[in-house]
């Protein structure tokens, strides 16, 4: 039972360290402020990469949907392509 409890407990440490470490990256590539960057990181939930893409303005960018057609459609598809 006491190894159970000493086991939480390291765990606990090592997201307070990871979530620091994530707060220091946050803020020595932004000019955010330690409570903006902890709001910011909650908002991102806990994506440092994220955070900074929002600050910069970058955006992800998402694949169209692919839409599915037959064989014979993309055969006439081709076609279709050729001729113009």
């Amino acid at each position: 039972m006491i190894y159970k409890m000493i086991y939480v407990n390291h765990i606990m440490n090592l997201e307070e360290k990871d979530f620091k470490e994530k707060i220091q990256i946050v803020l020595r590539q932004t000019n955010y402020t330690q409570d903006i960057a902890i709001e910011k990181l909650a908002l991102h939930d806990n994506d440092e990469i994220k955070c900074i893409k929002d600050y910069l303005g970058i955006t992800e960018k998402k694949a169209p949907p692919k839409k599915i057609s037959s064989l014979n459609q993309q055969i006439y598809q081709e076609i279709r392509n050729k001729l113009k």
